[in-house]
């Protein structure tokens, strides 16, 4: 055991702030004991009846009710263990339908007549111009534009344009005698 100087001594090197402060612990859980209880009906605990016990001391004991009242419960807004539920997707988007596209068309047929000849083996070969170019030409020739010549006669040249089979024809002028 310790001696009294010892103790003395251990008190001693105790803070006085914490020396002040467990103290006024101990003082404030002593008040609270004693003004905290007022009497021993104050604290009621449950009764137990041994099973032993003789019918007059199971009277004398407090009774359980053998139903609970249940109170009403307001209806829930909501399943609390549904799985919530995701945003509804947006409203497709209606797209216009584009125009159908434009029915195709013969392109301009823009030559005209320059001249003409027979090569030596007898075939008609004529000449026709656009704005750019001077083209030589004789039956099946493509023309750039896409028409054909199919025949050439004394009066016209007569084309076909294959993808539509529109056809064409490019007027010869009649040739003038001389006075």
């Amino acid at each position: 055991m310790a001696s009294r100087a010892q103790v003395a001594k251990a008190g001693q090197s105790v803070n006085p702030a914490l020396r002040w402060t467990l103290m006024a612990s101990v003082v404030a859980s002593v008040v609270s004991l004693v003004v905290g209880r007022t009497s021993e009906e104050s604290i009621s605990l449950p009764t137990i009846v041994p099973s032993s016990a003789t019918e007059a001391d199971r009277r004398e004991a407090p009774s359980m009710p053998s139903e609970l009242a249940i109170g009403a419960l307001e209806a829930a807004e909501a399943d609390p263990f549904a799985l919530p539920l995701p945003a509804p997707p947006p409203p497709p988007v209606v797209t216009a339908a584009p125009p159908p596209a434009p029915a195709p068309t013969v392109p301009p047929l823009s030559y005209r007549y320059l001249g003409q000849f027979t090569d030596p083996q007898g075939k008609p070969k004529v000449y026709i111009a656009n704005a750019n170019k001077d083209v030589l030409i004789e039956v099946g020739t493509e023309l750039d534009e896409g028409y054909r010549v199919v025949a050439i006669t004394a009066d016209e040249i007569q084309l076909v344009y294959p993808p539509l089979q529109q056809k064409a024809s490019i007027q010869i002028p009649l040739a003038k005698t001389a006075p």
